[in-house]
């Protein structure tokens, strides 16, 4: 008699399923703005910001407010400048 055996799997194919629930809670929909911030943003503004969550208005899932950490008030003011290309990036 054998015994069945459960195969093993990747931590790679069960990511999405572990995370979408902590990412459900801060707003993101995907991961993909997380897990993408430095093509989004590129390599520069990626080593001072993180996307932290995504505010939406309630009972909405549109016009979200995105909020960041940024480790310069600086370039917190200098990112207020670029927020509409920045917007236009997120949302491609």
């Amino acid at each position: 008699m054998t015994i069945p055996r459960q195969r093993f799997k990747t931590i790679g194919t069960s990511i999405d399923k572990i995370t979408k629930p902590i990412f459900g809670k801060r707003g993101f929909g995907q991961s993909s703005v997380i897990t993408d911030w430095p093509q989004i943003v590129g390599a520069t503004l990626a080593q001072h910001t993180v996307p932290e969550k995504i505010s939406f208005p309630r009972d909405e899932r549109r016009n979200g407010t995105l909020q960041l950490k940024i480790d310069s008030s600086a370039l917190a003011l200098e990112l207020q400048h670029f927020s509409a290309q920045l917007v236009e990036k997120v949302n491609t």
